[in-house]
């Protein structure tokens, strides 16, 4: 993996959040945007408080929202060195939200120096930051695209939607609907559904939903 250099623009997108959102939004290459997205409780959440397309503050989990508008996990970062700074401060300071640093204490960091955030509505977002909403975007996601091998209908009972890579062995078992099974798994005289089993999964006489 290359190194991103200071001046080089940046996209951060975390590992528990999907996102679809059109880059035409970027106007400026040397912007900071921050992708957003209206939620019902924004507690857990990173909140946006804009004015027009200006982000003016940001607060990390507050138990009082003051915007529904969610920090989503998708941001374009124009000048990476001042993120880093902030990132910097953050630790030598021992700033924290909640017992952990936080990026969006960063951004907060960076919005009172005076520099300035945009923010770009999602087109769609999929959460996957607790257990359940990660079943809930399993579930979406498989509704949408299906897929397993035909050979093993034959010896179990599948009910879409499901996903099964085709490295995997299984035996005796129903599986689905709402499944998804990594590489290299094996399950035997098993019932499965509502389910995300990852790879190199060994399950036998299992009742998962």
């Amino acid at each position: 993996m290359r190194e991103v250099g200071d001046d080089e623009p940046v996209y951060i997108i975390l590992g528990d959040t999907i996102a679809d959102f059109k880059k035409d939004t970027i106007l400026d290459p040397d912007g900071n945007y921050l992708g957003l997205i209206r939620v019902a409780d924004p507690r857990r959440f990173g909140v946006a408080i804009v004015k027009g397309s200006r982000v003016i503050e940001l607060e990390e989990k507050p138990d009082h929202p003051r915007s529904d508008l969610a920090l989503a996990g998708v941001y374009y970062i124009g000048k990476p060195k001042l993120l880093k700074k902030a990132l910097t401060r953050l630790y030598e300071q021992k700033i924290k939200t909640k017992g952990e640093f936080q990026l969006t204490d960063a951004l907060a960091l960076m919005l009172s120096e005076g520099i300035e955030f945009n923010w770009f509505p999602l087109t769609e977002w999929l959460d996957c930051g607790t257990p359940k909403t990660l079943l809930e975007t399993n579930k979406l996601l498989l509704e949408r695209n299906l897929s397993y091998p035909e050979g093993l209908s034959k010896k179990n009972i599948i009910i879409s939607p499901v996903y099964i890579e085709e490295d995997v062995n299984i035996e005796g078992s129903i599986i689905g609907p709402y499944v998804s099974i990594g590489k290299g798994t094996e399950i035997e005289r098993s019932v499965v559904e509502n389910s995300i089993i990852g790879s190199n999964v060994s399950l036998s006489c299992c009742l998962l939903n």
